[in-house]
């Protein structure tokens, strides 16, 4: 049996590859560190966590939700904060105005988290970071945080409806969240060296 087709995209969203999925009998994307994504009702979308953050949110009303994927609280320049989907407040900041852009009210908008593992050894807990940065932007913007599995030390994959507002967890075992620190160890040192340079234009 052929997959049926795929909802069509929001615009700006047009670049992912949704792929059908017998298990859940829908298409999912997949999003990666520093992106985000809003789904039409009927999709899923997926993500894998370490000490990441992902916030999934969305406005019961009209089905529409999405996730962000980012990698550390906030950085800040001088008095100016860095506009970088690596970040929280930026990454938070972008989700939120796109699901109210599509017709969601900000006051019925429903959050769930997930992430912030503290998978590395040493000083620098930045998945308890991540936790407590998400948690005091939730209150500082009165949303309404309906569900966390945060913290810990075990990386997670993650699917989430926004249709049905299930956000579903599947702890990993040490082989795959090895893998995934070298990806976020690469993805961290690619994010601040895109900082550092990103008011260099080039011709």
């Amino acid at each position: 049996m052929n997959a049926p087709r795929a909802p069509r995209p929001f615009v700006g969203f047009e670049h992912f590859m949704p792929i059908w999925q017998e298990r859940w009998q829908r298409f999912v994307v997949k999003v990666k560190p520093g992106e985000f994504y809003v789904a039409p009702p009927s999709m899923g979308i997926s993500t894998v966590l370490g000490s990441c953050i992902s916030a999934c949110i969305r406005d019961p009303d009209t089905g529409i939700g999405g996730i962000n994927h980012f990698m550390l609280p906030d950085a800040m320049e001088g008095n100016n904060r860095l506009s970088s989907a690596s970040y929280g407040a930026f990454a938070m900041e972008q989700l939120i105005n796109s699901l109210l852009k599509l017709g969601c009210r900000r006051d019925t908008l429903e959050v769930k988290l997930a992430g912030g593992a503290d998978m590395l050894s040493g000083g620098y807990r930045v998945g308890e970071q991540n936790v407590h940065f998400v948690r005091d932007y939730l209150v500082r913007e009165g949303l309404n945080l309906c569900a966390e599995d945060v913290g810990g030390r075990q990386a997670r994959r993650l699917i989430y409806f926004p249709d049905q507002g299930r956000m579903l967890i599947k702890r990993m075992e040490a082989e795959g969240a090895d893998q995934l620190l070298r990806d976020e160890r690469v993805y961290r040192e690619q994010s601040r060296e895109q900082t550092i340079h990103q008011d260099v234009e080039l011709f």
